[in-house]
């Protein structure tokens, strides 16, 4: 009698061994997929080259108006900055953006200028940003169902393997 009980007991540790390991790679199936996903949602972490050039326009005129010297300067797409002066002081120093293009008065939605409240560059990170937190939130929300799932599937093949032991005990 001694004898049965110990040859099932290494049985028993094998088997939970078996499902740990399967817990295991599933887990890491899991993360693989949500990793996957993330990269997928994720922006691109290096800055775009439109985003550069808005970036490097808004410092340029920036720079522009504060030092007073618009002599010679371009824009990052070889356009020359307008300064809007008022009495001889320089009030404003534009760029006509990306389209090249600036109406004759104001201006439309991509020019740059030395006095924006929000730089175009900036809206761009915001976007970026929100794309991080979607990108997180989707593969987090992915993984937590996934492994939801998959604990309460094995949890359940578990259960059905303890009662068809127990009716094949006698």
């Amino acid at each position: 009698m001694p004898y049965g009980i110990l040859s099932v007991t290494p049985f028993v540790r094998s088997d939970v061994s078996n499902h740990l390991r399967m817990r295991f790679s599933i887990i890491v199936a899991i993360s693989c997929v949500c990793m996957l996903v993330f990269l997928a949602c994720a922006p691109a972490i290096e800055q775009g080259r439109g985003e550069a050039q808005l970036a490097q326009a808004h410092l340029e005129a920036r720079r522009i108006s504060d030092s007073g010297d618009a002599t010679d300067h371009l824009d990052p797409w070889g356009q020359p900055y307008r300064v809007v002066t008022r009495d001889g002081n320089i009030i404003r120093v534009v760029s006509s953006g990306p389209n090249m293009v600036s109406p004759a008065s104001g201006f439309d939605s991509d020019d740059i200028y030395s006095d924006m409240e929000v730089p175009p560059h900036r809206l761009i990170s915001a976007r970026k940003n929100r794309q991080w937190i979607f990108a997180s939130s989707v593969s987090g929300g992915l993984w937590i169902l996934l492994a939801s799932v998959c604990y309460l599937w094995t949890r359940k093949a578990e259960g059905t393997e303890k009662k068809s032991q127990r009716t094949i005990d006698p």
